[in-house]
């Protein structure tokens, strides 16, 4: 059968590479509709029960010549236009946006048309909130945009199949990329990830969706990953790591509902078997259909009452890998939590092309079905979430509220670091000027936008590039993300009580500061000419023709004196009004500095009891098959995922250091991106408050109690 010939023209066309194709063929008997499917969701037909026979693949081993198809073009898609249905993949390159499909309502006072594009915003460019569907209400809700640059995204193609990887050092941790074929020109000093191989590479030919990586894992300190749906599953496996982050760092609430069995299989971690639940929700006959009791299927006859909260059902299976200490799973399929999404986020799915759009519809899906569950504080739940900002659509106009289920930044509107990107949302522009050079005023009012509740967990979203992109934009050092980030400081209440009045004393120096240079330049020079060389030259003549005689003229004695005594005194006045401008400056760069509050401002607003906990960053999506979490058992330390591009293997590195994943950041930022970055953040006493009840709370879960000890045991049975 292997040297069977198949017609994959059709796969081909639809971007699929041909080497992929003909592997598909093979393995379904030349079914097309089968190899079709066996590509896009990794799922063989029942009767096909000869799989290939496993290869090893290390993460960065070169994919051999005598896979790569003799007579194609080494692009991952042929450059025919994609019939019916487009995949989202991760190697299709860029994604268009529709014009129609990003609405907006505007978040400052002026009411004229959309960003600037470039990466320097003009003083009258406006910047607005993207409005989004509420994550627990329904109601519009807005992510937050703002002015920037962005970076080649390094990812494993298909398209790579023609240049071998580069294979690292398995004694010596360095610092790389984790692409990379399109830039051949970077040198090795160029690239800033640290991987490091623990594989054995082998030069043969991968083995398609065949897992070598085991299912156990090397080390119990090692967390429990996500792993990637290949190909054409990019933002389904971003909403997986979401709930990743959430399984994670804010399961608690999700705890309280006990299922009491969770239909244990041992092939659940596949996402490839759906059983029937044997416990549901049951409601009573009435319009609001809230507080379900968990009961019995076989004791429930009703079916109109009944309801399967899947999508919570599989977080909890999740959480019970996740969150329990001795759980040696090593890793789940992003799959699991895509099958159990609702109708509603899989129509979004096939509407959307941006995670901004989707993520708060998937964030709703889950509190929605946290919220049927009886006992569940619905308040909290939402407050946990979604947080709440103030604007004034017009001069004139009244405050309004509306709610934020995540923080949405484009390309174009990427900065030197992620306070300036948000600066956007309460100063004007040039406020956070802090170019000592730049002498221009801060003319503009600060627009009446502020922050109103901030849920204590946020997520930050570093949107892809699309076709309207300008890919000239750069930004040489990338956007500096702060590992402890303060969004309080654009809260109303910190705005009116500390940021008005460092923007007037801002504007007061800048004031100042043109003052001090004007009176700088008079005593510089008069009439264009030197003040300073014109008396020094006159002192000196008069001094030369006192020293030639032998009586000197008293008059000329008095006046060399007063001429030098006014060099003196113009050089002290000089000396003073430059000590007045740096001192000034120096404020202006510390004391006053909006783009850089953590230099003072926020200690500021922590005496006024304006500031308290910071929000912790505790997961970084690169791409789906590159991310890092911060690691739970110590905070200072972060745990580092990489994927292959077929999503066979993978390697976890533990004890990462806060500053190789700010480089990370920061060379994945440097130009547009052609996956969208996520950040997710956790209040720190949130955080503390999560880590210290979990346990608690997993204990008292009968469902994800038994759950887990039944995985273990299938673990300690096949090791």
């Amino acid at each position: 059968m292997s040297n069977q010939q198949y017609d994959v023209s059709s796969l081909v066309e639809m971007g699929i590479d041909r080497e992929v194709a003909l592997d598909a063929m093979r393995r379904v008997n030349g079914n097309l509709a089968d190899a079709a499917n066996f590509i896009f969701s990794n799922e063989l037909p029942p009767e096909v029960n000869d799989p290939m026979p496993s290869v090893p693949i290390s993460l960065d081993s070169p994919i051999p010549q005598s896979v790569l198809p003799s007579n194609q073009p080494t692009e991952a898609h042929s450059s025919a236009a994609p019939p019916a249905v487009p995949p989202r993949n991760i190697d299709s390159g860029e994604i268009a946006l529709p014009e129609d499909s990003r609405n907006l309502i505007q978040f400052t006072p002026s009411s004229s048309g959309t960003s600037s594009s470039s990466s320097s915003a003009s003083i009258d460019s406006t910047h607005k909130i993207s409005a989004v569907t509420d994550a627990a209400s329904g109601k519009v809700n807005d992510s937050v945009t703002i002015n920037t640059p962005l970076v080649p995204l390094n990812t494993y193609t298909v398209a790579d199949t023609n240049e071998s990887m580069r294979s690292i050092d398995t004694t010596t941790p360095t610092l790389r990329n984790n692409l990379d074929v399109s830039s051949s020109s970077e040198s090795e000093d160029d690239v800033n990830m640290m991987i490091r191989d623990d594989y054995d590479a082998e030069d043969q030919p991968p083995s398609y969706s065949v897992m070598q990586h085991s299912v156990k894992k090397r080390e119990i300190s090692e967390p429990t990953i996500i792993m990637p749906i290949p190909l054409n599953s990019v933002i389904e496996n971003y909403l997986a790591l979401f709930a990743l982050a959430v399984a994670n760092f804010a399961p608690t609430q999700f705890l309280k509902p006990d299922f009491k069995n969770l239909n244990y299989d041992k092939d659940w971690y596949r996402g490839t078997s759906h059983n029937d639940p044997l416990y549901h929700l049951k409601y009573e006959h009435s319009d609001d259909a809230t507080d379900g009791e968990i009961v019995e299927v076989a004791q429930d006859a009703d079916n109109e009452s009944q309801y399967q909260p899947e999508t919570l059902w599989e977080l909890q299976r999740l959480i019970s890998a996740t969150d329990s200490k001795f759980s040696e799973r090593a890793y789940v399929s992003a799959k699991t939590i895509v099958n159990s999404f609702n109708t509603e986020v899989q129509q979004k799915l096939g509407d959307i092309d941006y995670l901004y759009e989707i993520l708060p519809v998937f964030m709703k899906s889950l509190v929605s079905d946290l919220e049927m569950c009886k006992g569940t504080d619905v308040n909290m739940i939402n407050e946990t979430f979604i947080s709440t900002a103030l604007y004034r659509p017009s001069d004139d106009g009244p405050l309004k509220e509306t709610t934020l289920s995540l923080f949405h930044f484009l390309p174009e509107e990427y900065d030197v670091n992620l306070y300036k990107m948000f600066n956007v949302l309460l100063f004007p522009n040039d406020v956070s000027n802090t170019d000592e050079n730049d002498d221009s005023p801060d003319d503009d009012v600060s627009p009446d936008n502020s922050l109103k509740h901030i849920a204590p967990f946020i997520t930050v979203v570093f949107n892809s590039l699309d076709e309207s992109t300008d890919t000239d934009l750069s930004l040489p050092s990338g956007v500096k993300v702060p590992f402890e980030f303060y969004p309080q400081i654009y809260t109303k209440k910190c705005k009116d009580q500390l940021i008005l009045n460092i923007i007037e004393k801002r504007r007061e120096g800048h004031f100042q500061m043109r003052s001090l240079l004007n009176d700088l330049n008079k005593l510089k020079s008069y009439q264009g000419k030197d003040i300073k060389k014109m008396l020094t030259s006159t002192a000196s003549y008069l001094e030369n023709d006192i020293k030639r005689t032998d009586s000197p003229n008293e008059k000329d004695v008095a006046l060399l004196a007063q001429i030098n005594d006014i060099v003196d005194q113009i050089e002290q006045q000089r000396e003073n009004k430059k000590q007045e401008y740096k001192e000034l400056s120096q404020r202006m760069h510390k004391e006053w500095n909006l783009s850089h509050p953590d230099l003072h401002i926020i200690e500021t607003a922590k005496q006024l009891g304006l500031v308290d906990h910071p929000y912790l960053l505790v997961m970084v999506v690169i791409t789906p098959s590159f991310y890092f979490m911060r690691d739970k058992k110590d905070k200072t330390k972060w745990v580092q995922v990489k994927c292959n591009r077929l999503s066979t293997d993978f390697q976890v590195t533990q004890h990462v250091q806060e500053s190789q994943v700010q480089e990370v950041i920061a060379q994945y930022t440097t130009v547009p991106s052609e996956t969208p970055i996520m950040f997710n953040y956790i209040k720190e006493d949130f955080y503390d408050m999560q880590l210290s009840e979990v346990t608690k709370a997993f204990e008292n879960n009968e469902g994800c109690q038994q759950f887990h000890k039944a995985d273990q045991l299938d673990l300690l049975s096949n090791n």
